[in-house]
C-alpha cells in the first residue's frame, strides 16, 4: 500500500473534525458548567425562598395559638391550622404544640403527605436555642423543619414544632432546571455549529485543497498551482511551504542535469590523472627501489655507499640528500671512533679515582662515626653530673628550710620558756602572799590562845580551836616555803633552759647560713655542668651531622664510583657499535688497528652503603652519546 494511500477513515478523522471536536469539548464544557452553576443557584433560590415563607407562616402560626397554649385550648390552637390543612396545596404533613412545660397540647399528622416522626427529638436536640426566641429551620427527609417559640410578648409560653413536605417544591424545582439544562444544550448546539461551519470554511477547505496540490507535486506533476500562497495565517504558511517544495523540485531536476554534465567531464579527468599517477607511480618505484637499497647497506653497517643512478628530475634533491646525509654520517663516525680511545682512557682514570675517594670518605665516616659515640658518652656522663649536682642543690635546699624551720622554733621555745619563767614569778609572789597570810593566821590564832586562856574554863573550846588554826597556820607556812623553794629551783632551771635554747637558736642560725651558702655553691656547679652538657649536647649535634653529611658525602662518592664504572662500560659499548661500520680510507684502517679491548680499571671495593633516596648512577646517561648525531 502507497504511504500517500488516504485512510479508510480519512473523512471521520479530518483536520476539521478533529478541530471542531477540539472546540466543541471546551465549549460543551463550558456551558455544562454555567448551566450547572445556574441550576444550582436556581435551586437554592427556590429553597430559599421557601423556607422563608415557610418561616414566616409558622411564626404567624405561633403568635395565633398563643392564647389556646397559655390556656390549654386544644380546639382553639387546631382551628388555626385547620383553614390550612383543608386547603388542596396543603404542604403541612406534621405539627406538633407543647406548651412551655414540654407537654403536648396538640398534634397533626397529614393522612396524605409522608410522615415525620422526628419532630420531638429535634424540638429536644434545639432547646437551647428555641429557649432564646431563635426560629430553628432545616432540611431532613425531604422535609422542611420549623421549629417556632410561642412567645407573643417576650414571655416563651410553648413551642411549635412544623414538618412540610417538600414534593410539590423539588418536582418544580426539577422542572425548571430541565428547561434550564434544554436551553444549556441548544445553546451549546448553536454555538458548536457556528465553530464548524466557521473551521469548514477557513481552515478543513483550504487545507484540502493544498493537500491536493502537496498529492499532485508527490506524482511528478511540477506546473500545478498552489492556492493560497497570500494568506499571511498558518494555512497560508503551508501553502507558502508547499510552494517551496514545488520550486525545490524544479531545481532538483536542474541540479541533476547539471551533476550529470559534470560526472561525465570527470570521468575524462579522471582518465587522464589515472595515467600521470602510472608513470609517477613508476618514477616512485624506482626512487624507493634505490633508497630503500641504500638504507639496507646502512643497516649493514656499510657508510661508505652512494646512490650512483640517475633519479627523474623531481627526486634529484633527494638523491643528493641522502648522499649528503651518507657522508657526513661516515664523517661522524670517524670522529666517534677517533674519541672513543681518549674517553677510555679518560673514564678509567675517573674509575680508579673515584674508587681511592670512595674509600677515604669511608675511612673518615667510620672516624665520625667512633667520635660521634664517644662524644654521646661523655655527654651522657656530664648529664648525669649535672643531674646529680641538681638533686644536691634540692637536697640542700631542703636542709636550708628544715634549719630555717627549727630556727623559729626555737625561737618560739624560747619565747615558751620566758613565759614559764614569768609565770613561775608570779607563783612566787603569790606564795609569798600565802606565808605572809599564815603568818598573820598564826599571830590571830596566838591572839586568840592567850585570850582563851584568860577566859578560864570558858575559853577551852576556843582555845582548842586556835592551838588547831595555828597547827595549821604554821603547816601552810612550811608549805608555803617548800613550794617557793622548788619554784626557786624551778625558775633557776629555766633560766638555765633558757640561755640553752638560745644558744642552740644562735646555732641554727649559723648552720642556716653555711647551708645556704653550701646551696649558692651547689647552685652555681648545677649551672656550670648544665652548661656543659648542653655545650657538649650541641657539639654531639654538629658531629652527628658532619657524621651524617659524610655518609651523604660517600653515598655521592659511592655513586659517582659507580656511574664512571658505568660510562667505562658505555664506552666499551660505544667502540664495539662504531666497529659494526665500515668506514672508507685511512681512517677505518687505523681504528681495526686498534685493540678490541682498552685496559679496565679495577673495580672499586665495596663501601658501605648508607641510606640513601633513591641512585641517580642507575638513571644517568652517557651525556656524549648524542652529540655526534646533533646535525642530523
Amino acid at each position: 500500500m502507497s504511504r500517500f494511500m488516504p485512510s479508510p477513515f480519512g473523512r471521520t478523522r479530518s483536520i476539521g473534525f478533529k478541530a471542531a471536536i477540539a472546540t466543541a469539548v471546551p465549549v460543551l464544557i463550558g456551558i455544562a458548567a454555567l448551566v450547572a452553576l445556574e441550576l444550582k443557584n436556581l435551586r437554592d433560590s427556590v429553597y430559599e425562598q421557601a423556607e422563608m415563607s415557610t418561616s414566616d407562616i409558622v411564626q404567624l402560626m405561633s403568635n395565633q395559638m398563643a392564647g389556646g397554649v397559655k390556656w390549654g385550648k386544644a380546639d382553639v390552637v387546631d382551628k388555626v391550622y385547620a383553614d390550612l390543612v383543608a386547603g388542596s396545596d396543603n404542604e403541612l404533613s406534621n405539627l406538633l404544640v407543647l406548651n412551655r412545660d414540654g407537654a403536648v397540647v396538640t398534634s397533626f399528622d397529614s393522612p396524605s403527605l409522608a410522615s415525620f416522626g422526628a419532630l420531638a427529638s429535634l424540638t429536644e436536640a434545639s432547646a437551647e436555642r428555641l429557649a432564646a426566641g431563635e426560629v430553628v429551620t432545616g432540611w431532613e427527609g425531604g422535609h422542611l423543619v420549623v421549629l417556632a417559640p410561642i412567645m407573643p410578648g417576650g414571655e416563651r409560653l410553648g413551642t411549635l414544632a412544623t414538618a412540610w413536605d417538600q414534593s410539590r417544591l423539588e418536582s418544580l424545582a426539577a422542572d425548571k432546571m430541565m428547561k434550564g439544562a434544554l436551553f444549556g444544550l441548544l445553546l451549546a448546539a448553536m454555538v458548536v455549529g457556528v465553530v464548524a461551519l466557521f473551521l469548514s470554511r477557513s481552515v478543513t477547505r483550504p487545507i484540502r485543497e493544498v493537500t491536493d496540490v502537496m498529492t499532485a507535486l508527490a506524482a511528478g506533476d511540477n506546473q500545478v498551482t498552489v492556492p493560497y500562497v497570500g494568506r499571511s495565517d498558518e494555512v497560508g504558511r503551508m501553502a507558502q511551504a508547499v510552494e517551496t517544495f514545488k520550486q525545490a523540485a524544479v531545481e532538483k531536476l536542474r541540479v541533476e542535469a547539471e551533476a550529470a554534465e559534470r560526472r561525465r567531464e570527470a570521468e575524462s579527468e579522471r582518465a587522464a590523472s589515472e595515467e600521470s599517477r602510472r608513470a609517477a607511480s613508476e618514477e616512485q618505484e624506482i626512487v624507493v627501489g634505490e633508497i630503500g637499497r641504500g638504507l639496507s647497506r646502512l643497516s649493514d653497517g656499510d657508510l661508505g655507499y652512494r646512490i650512483a643512478r640517475a633519479f627523474p628530475a623531481n627526486y634529484e634533491q633527494l638523491k643528493a640528500d641522502f648522499n649528503g646525509a651518507m657522508a657526513q654520517l661516515e664523517e661522524a663516525m670517524r670522529t666517534i671512533a677517533a674519541s672513543t680511545t681518549a674517553i677510555r682512557s679518560g673514564t678509567g682514570e675517573i674509575s680508579q679515582a673515584s674508587d681511592d675517594l670512595s674509600r677515604r670518605t669511608e675511612q673518615q665516616a667510620a672516624s665520625l662515626e667512633e667520635t660521634a659515640a664517644a662524644l654521646d658518652e661523655i655527654t651522657a656522663t656530664v648529664k648525669r653530673t649535672a643531674d646529680g649536682a641538681g638533686h644536691a642543690r634540692d637536697v640542700v635546699g631542703r636542709t636550708t628550710s628544715l634549719a630555717e624551720q627549727s630556727g623559729a622554733v626555737v625561737g618560739d621555745a624560747v619565747k615558751a620558756m620566758s613565759g614559764i619563767e614569768a609565770s613561775s614569778k608570779e607563783i612566787s609572789q603569790i606564795i609569798g602572799v600565802i606565808d605572809e597570810i599564815a603568818f598573820q593566821t598564826n599571830l590571830l590564832a596566838l591572839n586568840a590562845g592567850v585570850e582563851a586562856a584568860r577566859a578560864g574554863d570558858a575559853g577551852k573550846g576556843f582555845a582548842v580551836v586556835a592551838s588547831e588554826v595555828r597547827a595549821l597556820a604554821q603547816r601552810s607556812a612550811e608549805a608555803a616555803k617548800e613550794i617557793k623553794g622548788l619554784i626557786d629551783n624551778s625558775t633557776a632551771q629555766v633560766d638555765q633552759g633558757v640561755d640553752l635554747v638560745a644558744r642552740t637558736g644562735e646555732a641554727l642560725k649559723e648552720i642556716a647560713a653555711q647551708v645556704a651558702e653550701i646551696n649558692a655553691i651547689v647552685r652555681d656547679i648545677s649551672a656550670s655542668a648544665q652548661e656543659q652538657a648542653t655545650g657538649l649536647a650541641e657539639v654531639n649535634t654538629a658531629v652527628n651531622q658532619m657524621d651524617q653529611v659524610t655518609q651523604q658525602n660517600a653515598a655521592m662518592v659511592e655513586q659517582q664510583t659507580a656511574a664512571s664504572h658505568t660510562l667505562s662500560s658505555e664506552t666499551g659499548e660505544l667502540v664495539r657499535l662504531v666497529s659494526r661500520f665500515r668506514l672508507t680510507g685511512e681512517a677505518r684502517k687505523a681504528h681495526a688497528a686498534e685493540p678490541a679491548e682498552a685496559r679496565r680499571p679495577a673495580p672499586a671495593r665495596p663501601a658501605r652503603r648508607p641510606a640513601t633516596h633513591g641512585n641517580a648512577a642507575l638513571r644517568m646517561e652517557p651525556a656524549n652519546e648524542d652529540q655526534g648525531w646533533e646535525e642530523f
